[in-house]
């Protein structure tokens, strides 16, 4: 049996597993925003669990945002070397089939984490998870 003790991500905006979902830029496109102004990430949401999630959705006030997350795995599925696995969906409020961004990681053996770059900004969005 494979699963993921402990999911975080953060989102962040380019204005937006323990981890978050989240960060978004302001200003632009992560440069100048063609402003003379340089865009700076923000902190958005920030959502942790277990299991097959689904988050609340979140306003992405840019056109390009990041997930950070985090991802454990139980000690039961490191012991019997089948390790864990990671599947995270973002998806635009109201649409089920469509996603715009995932993660996806199998078979972790420790504690992993990365970030990842969504390009459809302005609007909300939710994530859904499945760790199996």
């Amino acid at each position: 049996m494979k699963r993921i003790r402990l999911i975080a991500f953060v989102i962040m905006a380019l204005l937006l597993a323990t981890v978050a979902v989240g960060t978004a830029c302001v200003g632009g496109n992560g440069g100048n925003g063609g402003n003379g102004q340089t865009a700076t990430w923000h902190h958005i949401a920030t959502f942790s669990g277990t299991g097959h999630k689904t988050t609340d959705s979140f306003y992405i006030p840019g056109e390009k945002w990041r997930i950070t997350w985090t991802a454990t795995p139980d000690p039961d599925a490191i012991e019997f070397e089948v390790g864990g696995d990671l599947y995270a969906f973002a998806y635009p409020e109201g649409e089920t089939a469509l996603y715009v961004g995932s993660l996806m990681q199998t078979g972790l053996m420790a504690t992993d984490s990365d970030t990842t770059y969504i390009y459809e900004g302005q609007g909300k969005f939710l994530y859904s998870s499945d760790n199996g």
